[in-house]
């Protein structure tokens, strides 16, 4: 319940969803995680239905909130900026040498990285890892 009140408040507490759905298969077996992982999984996300069913009945656009981060986006449609992060295109355009605070934020996210696959191998919890690791994408 607290994921979806998550999901409700703010989009990117989307991010509960992986790590409910990692402990919830680390703590149960095969067939009770399959029975248990449904209604689990639509109740973790269900204030983004909740929202996207709003948006569609009282402006006509069940995925305004996407097409609104646009503007910050550099006018990049949702699907570009996915593609974007999953061929790792940020990467290729850093520049470490520069010094401002833009320039500065590309150092943190690689200590970060470097953090959490320590974290992994360190003995940390798996689950707080990947909550982690799924946060510093809402936050970079």
């Amino acid at each position: 319940m607290f994921a979806g009140l998550a999901v409700a408040t703010r989009s990117s507490g989307i991010v509960l969803f992986p790590v409910l759905l990692w402990e919830l298969w680390r703590c149960r077996s095969p067939r009770r995680f399959l029975i248990e992982a449904v209604p689990l999984s639509v109740i973790a996300t269900s204030g983004l239905w909740l929202y996207i069913l709003y948006l569609g009945f009282a402006f006509g656009h069940p995925m305004a909130f996407a097409d609104a981060q646009a503007a910050f986006h550099e006018n990049t449609t949702m699907s570009a900026r996915l593609f974007s992060a999953l061929t790792l295109d940020p990467f290729r355009n850093m520049n470490l040498a520069d010094i401002s605070p833009a320039g500065l934020d590309q150092w943190f996210t690689l200590i970060f990285i470097a953090l959490i696959v320590r974290s992994w191998f360190a003995g940390t919890s798996r689950g707080m890892t990947l909550f982690a690791a799924c946060c510093s994408r809402c936050t970079i």
